[in-house]
């Protein structure tokens, strides 16, 4: 098949898998496997991954009747990192009108700081310019002026961590043509033109992290991973009823629910509809009650991150819910009790795409975020051009 391409997200759990084409866009299959030798979003065991991968991409291959080796992969994890910087282009041009060429100047400008020995650029992410000290609300493309300064986000990863994926990928022969941080693909997965203008936060509730980005005025402001996940819940399922941790994931996902005050008391399940040699039967809503205090638990977690940076109940926007942990039973109300914030559930969109399962979000957000990139020829990752290509239109930020 010409022109088709792979994105692939290769979670803690799951690997979610999209092919599509770029003319005309669309996705033309989509699956999702599990996964082994993942760790909080990260790779821990590069030959295991090389394996659970390379048996994706052979089912691909057999489903397309053609290999698709090549196309943008996504990166997670707790040990990612944000930091800002700075940049600064003095304008040359003999009428002083700033172009294309000038953002550049500036954006390089902002990259010239160190990084850590063990630290991988991703992205860097312009927030905001100024043209001579004054802050400018559009492209400053076009303007006059003697000095352009802008302010980015520079998000970077620890170095082992791509090195195991450049590994995993060699393994099974796929080429990496981009590399997109998964709350970026989310947000771009997720999120509305309106909301990222009105303030929003985006969380993907994953298996093995928790990850979120918040954006205000259509700018990312801030973008963390916390090394907790749904997995945690079905750990603590298992530890009550004694059983296995995918015992405990499978009772989750099949009678589990987010707010135990929606579950009738009464209302019993049998221990061995899951578990083989067991009749014990349980409570559900006590079951709720161990997966609403782990829930609960998470979102206390981001209530502080928000609080840190002044944002906690001042996100008009609301919250946006994706990943595997969004299926859960009443998860939404128990979001908007939490976190004080109107919140929905984002379910991935794109022409082709049939899986209704937020869980495919971020998988769905890398091929826009990658196809955005094409169609503006820009590269500000690391796993492309670096800044070699043109400027992109920096003020969509991020917008589909």
């Amino acid at each position: 098949m010409r022109q088709a391409w792979l994105a692939l997200d290769i979670g803690t759990n799951n690997i979610h898998a999209v092919v599509f084409k770029t003319n005309p866009e669309q996705i033309v299959l989509s699956l999702k496997r599990p996964s082994t030798g993942i760790t909080r979003g990260v790779i821990s065991n590069v030959e295991e991954v090389t394996r659970s991968l390379d048996k994706v991409l052979d089912e691909v291959s057999s489903a397309l009747n053609t290999n698709v080796l090549r196309g943008v992969v996504c990166i997670g994890g707790s040990r990612l990192e944000t930091r800002k910087s700075k940049g600064i282009a003095i304008i040359s041009n003999s009428n002083n009108e700033i172009n294309g060429e000038d953002i550049l100047r500036a954006q390089q400008s902002s990259q010239s700081f160190s990084l850590p020995a063990n630290r991988n650029l991703i992205h860097i992410i312009p927030q905001r310019f100024l043209v001579d000290g004054t802050e400018v609300f559009d492209s400053p493309i076009g303007m006059t002026g003697m000095r352009l300064e802008v302010e980015s986000l520079i998000i970077d990863a620890f170095m082992p961590d791509t090195r195991n994926i450049d590994n995993v990928l060699k393994g099974v022969g796929f080429r990496q043509e981009a590399l997109v941080v998964n709350t970026l693909a989310g947000a771009y997965g997720s999120l509305t033109r309106q909301e990222k203008e009105l303030g929003s936060i985006a969380i993907d509730l994953g298996a093995g992290t928790t990850s979120f980005s918040i954006f205000e005025e259509g700018n990312l402001i801030y973008t963390k991973v916390l090394p907790i996940g749904g997995n945690y819940i079905s750990n603590d399922i298992c530890l009550w009823l004694q059983i296995s941790h995918n015992d405990g994931e499978n009772i989750k996902m099949n009678v589990g629910d987010g707010m135990s005050s929606k579950v009738d008391k009464k209302e019993m399940v049998n221990l061995g509809s899951f578990v083989s040699g067991e009749d014990k039967n349980f409570s559900r809503k006590e079951l709720a009650e161990v997966i609403e205090a782990r829930v609960e638990q998470i979102f206390d977690f981001i209530n502080e991150e928000l609080k840190l940076i002044g944002k906690y109940g001042k996100l008009p926007g609301g919250v946006v819910l994706y990943g595997g942990g969004a299926n859960l039973p009443h998860i939404l109300e128990l979001a908007k009790d939490k976190l004080k914030l109107p919140a929905r559930i984002a379910h991935a969109q794109f022409d082709g795409l049939i899986e209704n399962d937020p869980s495919f979000v971020n998988v769905v957000g890398a091929v826009k975020w990658y196809l955005d990139d094409e169609h503006n020829n820009n590269s500000q990752t690391s796993g492309k051009s670096g800044f070699g290509g043109a400027i992109k239109k920096l003020f969509k930020n991020f917008n589909p």
